[in-house]
């Protein structure tokens, strides 16, 4: 891809200044500097990025937040989406899982829902969320992939927004898997009742069998589930626990 070919002298400059950023990204402030950069550029009004296990996204998995940064994207519908398991029927998030090429959401709903909005476009909607994009990057082991979505009420969809997400967001995919790197190598802290919980996850227990065990009810012991999957980075209980017992939090 010839990138003067579609952008003007001034925007080929300014989306090298941000790719150079980019390198130099170490911490969530500095990753959500660089979205706010590209945003001037490119001219969404928000965005959130991600990084899952491909499988995990297509299964019916907990999506972990700790695994996401939010820039301006309505926390509102996100409770919704990923609450309601939207992310197992996303048109635009399935064609692009399909296809890792940029997908524009107007483009997927006139290609592969015959003009139909579905339910999540109307919901976005709701929110001003009226247009937008998504892109991201496969890992070559192709297990793992990053995913953005960046949205609006209006996003040109042209070759000069297509050449921008194209060039950048490969960028903002090693910087956000860095910048999750970073946390993981932080200080792990569980409180004793964290860790009493998650030895029982250890051992297969499901959050009701631990209920009964500790005598508390099922709704306590998800909460505490929720903080520990939060405070190890983790995508899931199952990948929780394989952190734990990486750093020694549990014996295997």
């Amino acid at each position: 891809m010839n990138l003067y070919q579609h952008l003007s002298k001034r925007d080929a400059i300014r989306l090298l200044e941000i790719l150079q950023h980019g390198l130099e990204c170490r911490s969530e402030e500095d990753f959500r500097r660089l979205i706010l950069d590209l945003r001037e550029l490119l001219g969404f009004e928000c965005a959130v990025g991600g990084y899952q296990n491909i499988r995990e996204i297509l299964a019916n998995e907990e999506i972990c937040e700790q695994k996401m940064v939010n820039v301006g994207y309505p926390v509102d519908f996100l409770d919704w989406y990923y609450t309601n398991e939207y992310h197992l029927a996303d048109a635009v998030l399935l064609e692009f899982l399909r296809t890792f090429e940029v997908q524009n959401w107007a483009d997927v709903t006139k290609r592969c829902l015959g003009g139909k909005k579905d339910r999540v476009t109307l919901r976005a909607e709701e929110f001003g969320l009226k247009d937008g994009f998504a892109y991201g990057v496969q890992d070559f082991n192709r297990v793992g992939a990053t995913c953005f979505f960046f949205a609006g009420d209006r996003v040109e969809n042209d070759e000069r927004s297509r050449t921008i997400i194209k060039y950048a967001v490969p960028h903002l995919s090693e910087a956000l898997k860095r910048l999750l790197r970073e946390k993981t190598r932080a200080k792990l802290t569980l409180t004793q009742r964290e860790l009493e919980v998650l030895k029982w996850l250890k051992d297969g227990k499901s959050s009701w069998d631990i209920s009964r065990i500790l005598g508390r009810s099922e709704s306590v012991i998800n909460f505490h589930v929720r903080n520990i999957v939060r405070k190890l980075d983790a995508m899931n209980r199952t990948h929780a626990v394989a952190i734990a017992v990486e750093h020694g939090l549990v014996e295997w």
